[in-house]
C-alpha cells in the first residue's frame, strides 16, 4: 500500500472515531444524563448511560492508538520541523530513533503515571464526610442539604444563587441546575465561603 493512501486511510478512520467519540459523549451529556433516578436506567437503542461510556472509552482508546501511528508515519516530518523550529538542522535517521524512543518513553510514563497519581487521590464518600464536605455536593442533593453543610439556611442559598424567593428547599440541585443554568461549582465554592 502507498504511503499517501495508509495516511489518507489513518486520517479517515482517526476522523470517523473523533465523530464517534463526539456522539457517544453529547448522548451521555444530554440524552442519558447521570442522575437518572434511584432503580431507574434510561436506554438508548437497548444501551444505558454506562454502556455507552464504554463505547465512548474504547473509541478514546481506539484514537490514541491511531495518533500514535499518524505521528509514526509523520515521525521524520515531525523531527526535522521541531528542530528547524529550535533553529538546529535536520536530524539524521539516528537521532530520530533517539528522541523516538525518548518519545515513547514520556508517553508510556505520562500514561501509566496520570491513573497511578489519580488512584492515590480517591476519598470514599460517607454519609457522614457529605455532611460536612463541600467538594461532595452534587446534583441529587436538595438545596437545604447543601445549605445545611455550610451552615447556612436554604433562604440564604437560594438568594446568593439568585434563584427566585419562591424556590422550594427540597428541589435537587441538578434540577435546579439544568432549569436555572447554575454550575455546581458555584454551590460548592458558595458553601466554602460561609
Amino acid at each position: 500500500m502507498k504511503r499517501n493512501t495508509l495516511n489518507f486511510l489513518i486520517d479517515l478512520i482517526s476522523l470517523l472515531v473523533m465523530l464517534g467519540l463526539i456522539l457517544t459523549g453529547l448522548l451521555m451529556r444530554y440524552v442519558l444524563p447521570h442522575g437518572q433516578g434511584r432503580g431507574r436506567s434510561m436506554t438508548l437503542w437497548g444501551l444505558d448511560r454506562h454502556d455507552y461510556g464504554d463505547i465512548h472509552f474504547w473509541l478514546a482508546a481506539a484514537l490514541i492508538s491511531l495518533i500514535l501511528v499518524h505521528v509514526w508515519l509523520h515521525w521524520g516530518w515531525c523531527c526535522t520541523t521541531l528542530s528547524k523550529m529550535l533553529g538546529g538542522k535536520a536530524p539524521g535517521k539516528t537521532r530520530q530513533n533517539i528522541f523516538g524512543v525518548i518519545f515513547l518513553l514520556i508517553l508510556i510514563v505520562f500514561v501509566a503515571g496520570g491513573p497511578y497519581l489519580a488512584r492515590t487521590q480517591v476519598r470514599t464518600a460517607t454519609y457522614e464526610s457529605r455532611q460536612s464536605d463541600p467538594s461532595f455536593i452534587s446534583g441529587q442533593m436538595s438545596l437545604s442539604e447543601a445549605a445545611r453543610i455550610g451552615g447556612m439556611t436554604a433562604a440564604e442559598l437560594i438568594r446568593k444563587l439568585n434563584l427566585p424567593a419562591d424556590t422550594d428547599p427540597h428541589e435537587q440541585l441538578g434540577r435546579l441546575r439544568r432549569f436555572y443554568g447554575f454550575e455546581m461549582q458555584k454551590v460548592r465554592n458558595i458553601v466554602e465561603k460561609d
